[in-house]
């Protein structure tokens, strides 16, 4: 209900009659008389249910608010799709339904975020009695009056504590955060969702229950109810299971978003190393994005996991990646007098995430310029196409970080495995790394947007030649969905999720020869092997572009490993590295390989007897990707 008149309508009135009274009288008399025993909620479902309630009606008016405004201002319509681009999101607004829900994710992002703050800076006065009380006066008439008294109440929680200002966000320039407060009757409900949230005592709740309820608020259900977008938990289990080998281990997710990998890693090395502490565990755990809202939901992500310790300050930096320097301090910390100290940022035993996915036209020519020359000087000699999606500039920007031998395992895009800006990466890989595993599901998308397909990609920093030589890559194809191949779901047995994890990773690194059961099918093939097949391309497409045969290319393009040629094809000094089709070993049906086993040489490269070349690319995908609207028309 937003108003008296919806409430007078005679259906709603009749529900109110007939259904929603008579049963709360029924409950409560079988409550009182004793006859129901078990109907209490526990603290921390009782304390979201009423979260959820309070936060109802300030959502549903500033929704009402904005769908509004949008079509009477054009000024206000082109604020909110900029800030919906700075968030990354995805939206077309000449499609009413889809531009319907993306106002309504931003509504309830902003209104989630806003309570997230409130309430955490409530549950710091347990620790910092001082603090005052939230509340909104009587003279608080406009948003802007909100904004800056809530920002008041912020700062004085981050000077007092001396950090949790990612959290907080006093100085926060967000024009859009105010939203929450325009609609008339806002500010009411505000208050409202004040009183509940000062009626409870954190100082008299047990630290876990408090420590569940802002779990509970970050959890995956939680935060996708209110508009936010997550990597699920299987996934991010079993990157981490492959990279973090140690309960010491330094870890970094470079666009953290709100912290899914770090909480998890958080809990991978609790299993690793049992006897560590809390501050211990977050002390290894490094995060930065660059947007405001997933920079303040890594932070209470990770400080929820013991919400009452004295020092509970996540290293997590809002800024961008691209913008770091090992040699700078990571972020700043207090001590226990309050003083700041420069965090370093340690060489990483691990580096795990999932950049973010902006394809090329959205990234503008001079930040392509200025990462390229970043990855340039880590990585001397490598040189990524200007065509490049923006998660390829964070590989080598991110790997640069790791000590030798540490582990790499993004979540991105697949399509680098297949396409020509992809290839310069598969050859700094090739060169510098034992790759273990390239994954991919054919079960399930691990992006929400099921158009985008991902791939898993684990690599170990090698300097060694002749071990990268040697190693074995497997090209993972998942059967199953994750969650039923790992069969425990996240908050149950973690000890036993982790073994389960383990196993996973286990059986996938032990194999050395092609097969396939119920879970996954796996290809192999040698690193020595994909190099000389990148540097066959050379010679191809070589002669491709000078538009004549290449008489002199060998034969056996698809020669076993047994008859490779000299090995100093695979090092990298020898002959250049210029393309490799990697996409197939993931997904080609098995009659592919059974055909290729079987008559492989008898096959030649189309670049071998035809000049190859792209035709028109249209880029119209409203017309060659058409959406199903039947039922939406019918209704």
């Amino acid at each position: 209900m937003t108003s008296s008149e919806d409430l007078g309508q005679e259906e709603n009135l009749s529900f109110i009659k007939t259904q929603f009274l008579p049963g709360l009288l029924r409950d409560l008399a079988e409550i009182l008389s004793g006859r129901r025993g078990d109907w209490g909620m526990p603290p921390d479902d009782l304390f979201i249910r009423s979260l959820e309630s309070h936060l109802d009606w300030p959502v549903q008016l500033v929704q009402a608010y904005v769908l509004e405004r949008v079509v009477t201002d054009k000024a206000f319509d082109s604020r909110v799709q900029q800030w919906m681009l700075e968030q990354d999101w995805t939206f077309v607004r000449s499609q009413r339904d889809e531009w319907v829900k993306a106002i309504q994710n931003m509504v309830k992002t902003l209104a989630y975020v806003w309570s997230n703050r409130l309430i955490f800076y409530h549950a710091l006065r347990v620790r910092f009695p001082s603090l005052p009380a939230l509340g909104l006066k009587s003279s608080v008439k406009t948003a802007n009056d909100a904004v800056a008294t809530f920002n008041d109440f912020f700062s004085r929680a981050v000077e007092r504590s001396g950090d949790y200002e990612p959290l907080l966000m006093p100085k926060t320039q967000d024009w859009a955060t105010a939203l929450v407060f325009q609609p008339d009757n806002a500010l009411h409900a505000w208050r409202g969702l004040l009183r509940g949230i000062e009626a409870v005592d954190f100082s008299n709740v047990p630290s876990d229950v408090v420590g569940r309820v802002f779990q509970k608020l970050i959890g995956p259900e939680e935060r996708h109810r209110y508009g936010q977008h997550f990597t699920g938990d299987d996934v991010v289990d079993l990157i981490n299971t492959f990279c973090i080998r140690s309960g010491r281990d330094a870890v970094l997710d470079p666009a953290c978003g709100s912290g899914s990998f770090l909480v998890r890693a958080y809990y991978r090395k609790k299993h690793l190393e049992p006897g560590r502490s809390h501050l211990d565990l977050i002390s290894d755990l490094f995060g930065c994005d660059i947007a405001l809202h997933p920079a303040h939901l890594a932070t209470l992500n990770l400080a929820a996991r013991e919400i009452n310790d004295e020092a509970n300050y996540p290293r997590i930096t809002r800024r961008n990646f691209f913008d770091f320097e090992s040699e700078q301090p990571f972020c700043q910390l207090p001590d226990s007098l309050g003083e700041h100290h420069p965090i370093i940022l340690p060489r990483l035993d691990a580096l795990v995430g999932n950049p973010p996915y902006v394809r090329q036209e959205g990234v503008e020519r001079e930040d392509k310029a200025r990462f390229g020359r970043i990855c340039r000087s880590a990585w001397p000699g490598l040189q990524l196409s200007g065509r490049s999606d923006l998660h390829c500039y964070f590989w080598p920007a991110a790997a640069r970080l790791l000590k030798p031998n540490g582990y790499f395992g993004f979540l991105t895009s697949s399509s680098w495995m297949d396409v020509e800006y992809g290839f310069a990466l598969q050859g700094w890989m090739l060169s510098h790394f034992r790759v273990l595993a390239i994954m991919e599901s054919a079960a399930e998308p691990w992006f929400e947007d099921a158009r985008v397909k991902t791939c898993v990609t684990i690599l170990q920093r090698c300097d060694n030649e002749q071990l990268r030589e040697d190693n074995v890559v497997r090209f993972v194809r998942f059967s199953r969905p994750l969650s039923d191949i790992i069969g425990i779901p996240t908050g149950q047995d973690e000890e036993g999720r982790q073994l389960v994890l383990e196993d996973i990773r286990d059986r996938i690194l032990g194999v050395d020869d092609d097969c396939q059961d119920e879970d996954f099918r796996i290809i192999v093939k040698t690193q020595k092997n994909l190099w000389k097949e990148g540097v066959r391309a050379t010679v191809l497409l070589e002669h491709s572009h000078a538009s004549k045969t290449p008489d002199d290319v060998d034969d056996d393009w698809t020669a076993p490993e047994d008859e490779l040629e000299d090995p100093m094809l695979c090092t990298g000094k020898a002959q250049t590295y210029r393309a490799g089709k990697w996409g197939r070993y993931v997904r080609a049906p098995d009659f592919y390989f059974e055909v290729m086993r079987r008559l492989g040489k008898q096959f030649v490269p189309l670049g071998k007897i035809a000049t190859i070349r792209f035709g028109v690319k249209s880029g119209c995908d409203a017309f060659f990707m058409p959406k199903d609207i039947s039922a939406q028309v019918l209704q």
